[in-house]
């Protein structure tokens, strides 16, 4: 085996089609959104398609306030799940007591097991593009 290589590639592989699902769920669900948005203003979304305006119907579908929420709760998210909690408490600053009984918040220099905004820019550059585009 090469050095790194934890010879569990099923594992991998499993958890990385529950992703690719998960996404594909999400993107999904953008359909649903459209349909409804479609419903609620039908002359105006009809207009731009019969005039073939494609940046006009992106307008339209695009929700920027909802899209910031999104955004938003996905930079938490990401901190939250992301945390390293096998760290050990004198990284944390920790406290012996505090350690034994989980009783202190994780501070938010806390070691992360990956970067929230790499999270948030996946959101923000290909999985809303993408609910508007399925």
């Amino acid at each position: 085996t090469q050095p790194g290589d934890d010879t569990q590639h099923g594992s991998s592989v499993v958890a990385d089609v529950a992703v690719l699902q998960a996404i594909s769920k999400r993107v999904h669900y953008g359909l649903f959104v459209a349909e409804s948005k479609f419903r609620a203003k039908p002359e105006e979304y009809t207009a731009l398609i019969r005039g073939n305006d494609e940046e006009g119907i992106m307008r339209l579908l695009t929700n920027t306030a909802v899209e910031e929420r999104v955004l938003r709760r996905v930079r938490r998210k990401a901190f939250t799940f992301g945390q390293d909690i096998e760290a050990d408490e004198s990284v944390l600053g920790l406290s012996e007591a505090e350690s034994r009984c989980g009783a202190a918040e994780v501070p938010a220099s806390a070691p992360l097991k990956l970067d929230p905004e790499a999270i948030v820019r996946l959101y923000h550059d290909f999985i809303i593009p993408l609910t508007k585009e399925a």
